[in-house]
């Protein structure tokens, strides 16, 4: 499985999400990547890589990407009111891109995990800093997606609620096609956002939320 810079760009039709996208062979992780560039870099851009050796989770738990992960992670410059939401926005966007590429039923374990058939698909982070000169946060969402990996790798992993989208849907999945869907999704819900229809978003998520009216325990 390969991760086409040429393609993505094909592929990509968002008109700030992306732009620029940093396609990289390997990297530490893709959150510590745009954390370090925050001031530098614009809001929008996009650093993607199937090569993580450093991925983590909530909580500072390490993140499994070997063997057909795809880590993205995007950085936006906003509002503190606005960036609250953007955790919960990212989940839909994530979760509704991957519905309308595979044609399975994706749902959101709350808070930031992507779910299929029970099991556990995708990991969400997203991280800020806050920026005195420009009074912004900047957030990076990164989202890690297990594409390619089989049942058996997972089990042997002693991962057994982990799966992948080719293991629960039988399709062999495009890295850069999913990348620009989940852009998209994501650039979309947050026009929503900042139009104040965070109550659209909310009532959206809210019904692919697996976790609602579910006893859990903390």
């Amino acid at each position: 499985m390969t991760l086409e810079p040429t393609r993505l760009k094909e592929l990509l039709k968002t008109k700030t999400l992306g732009h620029p996208a940093i396609c990289l062979d390997e990297t530490d992780s893709t959150n510590l990547f745009l954390k370090a560039r925050t001031q530098e870099l614009p809001s929008g851009t996009a650093v993607l890589t199937l090569n993580q050796t450093a991925g983590r989770g909530r909580l500072g738990r390490s993140w499994e990407n070997e063997g057909g992960t795809l880590a993205l992670s995007v950085l936006l410059h906003l509002a503190p009111d606005t960036a609250r939401c953007i955790p919960l926005c990212t989940g839909y966007a994530v979760c509704a891109a991957l519905s309308k590429l595979y044609r399975a039923e994706f749902k959101i374990k709350w808070p930031n995990d992507i779910v299929c058939g029970g099991r556990k698909i995708c990991g969400i982070l997203c991280e800020s800093s806050f920026s005195s000169r420009s009074e912004t946060l900047g957030v990076v969402c990164g989202v890690g997606v297990n594409l390619a990996q089989t049942d058996a790798f997972f089990d042997k992993k002693g991962l057994p609620y982990a799966s992948s989208v080719y293991a629960q849907t039988g399709t062999m999945p495009d890295p850069a096609e999913c990348a620009a869907e989940i852009l998209a999704q994501l650039e979309s819900t947050c026009r929503m956002l900042e139009s104040g229809r965070f109550p659209q978003i909310r009532e959206q998520y809210a019904r692919r939320c697996v976790t609602l009216h579910q006893h859990i325990r903390i």
